[in-house]
């Protein structure tokens, strides 16, 4: 405990007597609170946020695009395609 500092000692002192059962509980129990890098699900709306960079090319762009809808639950190809037009800076090609 008094290796803990800020957040951590705060949410280790909230934890009640007994509770910590064996080091595995609290292992557990503090990669649950503390674990930042969870993989979250993606969705069909993160697609939006995807830009084809400057410099990147509409065939690299549409790579990484394809990458991402295939990790995606749902298919709707409406809005995948709106999403992969709405990724293209205003260009000869995007206003074609």
């Amino acid at each position: 405990m008094g290796t803990f500092i800020g957040t951590t000692l705060q949410w280790f002192s909230g934890i009640s007597d007994g509770q910590i059962t064996s080091f595995s509980y609290f292992s557990r129990m503090f990669r649950e609170q503390f674990l930042v890098h969870k993989v979250k699900p993606l969705r069909l709306y993160d697609l939006f946020s995807m830009k084809q960079r400057l410099g990147e090319s509409l065939k690299d762009y549409l790579n990484k695009f394809c990458a991402i809808t295939v990790r995606l639950q749902t298919h709707n190809e409406d809005m995948m395609i709106s999403a992969f037009e709405q990724g293209i800076p205003a260009r000869p090609f995007s206003d074609s």
